[in-house]
């Protein structure tokens, strides 16, 4: 069994096509919940992002996912979560899901590549590539379930921004706000982190660095995480 121990909560992910990773953490760290928020998480994998989103307080969260091993597995995720009974996994293609309610906060953390090199494991393929969910059915899906005043929040490579941004532009979506994330401080921003909502604003830019040197987590990251992994866990104070 391949177990992700965090403080709150853990997630198996035998199933799962794409593990628990830095960028999915800092995705689901920064998240922008103020609590009460309904969320759905459309491609939700392990269910790391719907996790973390209760854990800041958000109220319920309605994952998405389309392979149904990974979504079984997500739900068991869910069942031995402290918030239980406020999360719930869907094994459904987003295109096609249809639902009453609209949603607060939409999340995604969608297939990435276009024209690379396909993995010869169907859930892998299906994880990592556009094919299975291109970003304009993407977005569409997200257009048609979000509340008239709720946020879209995607982690998608640095290279895909402005066809991002343009495509959400067709649907009456503008960006809040763009969090780069760079590996260090020399290299360049591989995926970022974005926000969109139907108000116009001039969108807010960011950078978090992830790692200072070696494998140590920069302090911007440290803050973010440190309520989530278990190298960052308070110790007891024996004196």
């Amino acid at each position: 069994m391949s177990l992700f121990q965090l403080q709150q909560f853990s997630l198996q992910q035998d199933h799962a096509a794409m593990k628990v990773c830095g960028d999915s953490l800092l995705f689901g760290a920064s998240l922008p919940i103020r609590g009460g928020e309904s969320i759905i998480d459309i491609g939700a994998g392990t269910g790391i992002l719907s996790l973390m989103a209760l854990q800041q307080g958000a109220a319920t969260a309605t994952a998405v996912e389309i392979d149904e091993a990974t979504a079984n597995e997500c739900q068991e995720n869910f069942l031995r979560s402290p918030w239980h009974g406020r999360l719930q996994c869907v094994c459904d293609d987003i295109q096609t899901y249809r639902s009453d309610r609209r949603f607060d906060l939409v999340i995604s953390n969608p297939p990435f590549f276009a024209n690379q090199q396909r993995s010869t494991q169907a859930s892998r393929r299906t994880a990592r590539h556009t094919d299975s969910l291109p970003f304009a059915q993407l977005i569409s899906a997200a257009d048609r379930l979000l509340h008239k005043q709720g946020l879209l929040c995607l982690l998608i490579p640095h290279y895909e921004i402005d066809t991002i941004v343009a495509l959400c532009g067709q649907h009456g979506l503008q960006l809040q706000r763009q969090i780069s994330i760079q590996g260090r401080a020399e290299l360049p921003a591989k995926v970022a982190i974005l926000w969109f909502q139907r108000r116009a604003t001039a969108a807010e830019k960011q950078t978090i660095i992830m790692y200072q040197r070696g494998a140590e987590y920069s302090g911007q990251s440290r803050q973010l995480l440190q309520d989530y992994l278990l190298r960052f866990a308070q110790q007891p104070n024996n004196g």
